[in-house]
C-alpha cells in the first residue's frame, strides 16, 4: 500500500493540535497565560504548517507549501522560546523574526526549480538547524539541576541538528521537503515521520524536566538541615552509600553539646 502524503500530513496535524491543547489545559488552572501561550504555540503553529500541507485549497500552487514551510520554522521557534521558559530564560524572539523574514523573500522569488528555490530549501533547513543548536546550546548552560530528561533532551537536539545540517549540504541531491530535488513520497514519509517522533519526545521532555527539577528539589530539602543549610542524617547516610567509599581523603568531625535542651527551652529552637 502506497503512502498518501495528504493523509500523513493529517495525522500530524491531528496530533500536533492535541499535544497543543495539552499544554493550555494543563497551564490553565495556573493563570499563567504568558508561559501556557508559549508551551501551546509551537504545536499550534506546527498544526497551522500541516494544515496549509493538507487543505490545498487554501493556498493553491507554491504559496501553500511557502506558507507550510514558514510556519514550520516558526513552530520550532516557538519551541525554542517555551524550553528557554522552562529552563528560566527569557524569550529571544528577534532571531526566530529574522530566519522567517530572510526565508519568506529567498521563497518569494523562488519557483519550482532555480537558483532561489535551492536558497530557500536551504536557509529553510539552516533555520531548523539554527534553532535546534540555540536549544541545545541553552540545555548545556542553564543552572538548573541537569535531570534525565534534560539529558535525553540534548541528545534529541544533537541528533536532529546533525540530520539538519546533513540535509543542508545535501541540498541539491534530496528530494523535498528533505532537500530541493523533485518530492517523492518516501521523502515526504520520511520528513514526516521523524518531525512527529521529534515533537512528540520534545513535548515529553517538556512535561517531564519541571516535574524532574521539582522532585530533586524536594530531595535536596529533605537531605537538608533547614537551620544550618548542611546536610542531615539522611544525607550522611546516603553519601555512606553512594560515595563514602570512594573517599580516601575525607574527615567527619562530631559535637556533642551536653545539655542543649536547656539550651533550647530557654532560647528556643532558633538557637
Amino acid at each position: 500500500m502506497t503512502p498518501d502524503p495528504p493523509t500523513l500530513l493529517g495525522y500530524s496535524t491531528v496530533i500536533f493540535l492535541l499535544l497543543g491543547v495539552h499544554f493550555i489545559l494543563s497551564e490553565f488552572s495556573g493563570r499563567r497565560w504568558s508561559r501556557m501561550a508559549w508551551y501551546a504555540a509551537p504545536f499550534f503553529l506546527g498544526a497551522i504548517s500541516g494544515l496549509f500541507s493538507t487543505v490545498q485549497s487554501i493556498l493553491p500552487g507554491q504559496w501553500g507549501l511557502r506558507m507550510s514551510s514558514l510556519f514550520m520554522i516558526m513552530a520550532y521557534g516557538a519551541a525554542w522560546q517555551a524550553m528557554r521558559i522552562i529552563l528560566g530564560y527569557r524569550t529571544r524572539v528577534l532571531p526566530v523574526l529574522l530566519a522567517c523574514i530572510v526565508f519568506f523573500v529567498l521563497s518569494a522569488l523562488s519557483g519550482h526549480t532555480g537558483l532561489f528555490h535551492i536558497l530557500s530549501t536551504a536557509c529553510r533547513l539552516a533555520a531548523l538547524a539554527m534553532l535546534h543548536i540555540l536549544g541545545l546550546r541553552n540545555l548545556r548552560n542553564a543552572d538548573q539541576i541537569k535531570t534525565p530528561a534534560r539529558r535525553n533532551l540534548q541528545r534529541l537536539l544533537t541528533l536532529y541538528a546533525g540530520f539538519y545540517l546533513l540535509l543542508v549540504a545535501l541540498v541539491l541531491w534530496m528530494p523535498a521537503p528533505l532537500g530541493a530535488a523533485p518530492a517523492t513520497i518516501w521523502a515526504v514519509a520520511t520528513y514526516n515521520f521523524l518531525t512527529v517522533i521529534e515533537v512528540t519526545l520534545f513535548a515529553l521532555g517538556m512535561i517531564a524536566i519541571p516535574w524532574e527539577q521539582l522532585a530533586f528539589q524536594q530531595k535536596e530539602l529533605i537531605l537538608q538541615d533547614p537551620l544550618s543549610g548542611g546536610g542531615n542524617r539522611r544525607a550522611f547516610q546516603e553519601w555512606l552509600e553512594n560515595d563514602g567509599k570512594n573517599c580516601a581523603h575525607e574527615a567527619l568531625l562530631m559535637v556533642d553539646i551536653d545539655h542543649f535542651k536547656n539550651i533550647n527551652d530557654l532560647h528556643g529552637h532558633a538557637i
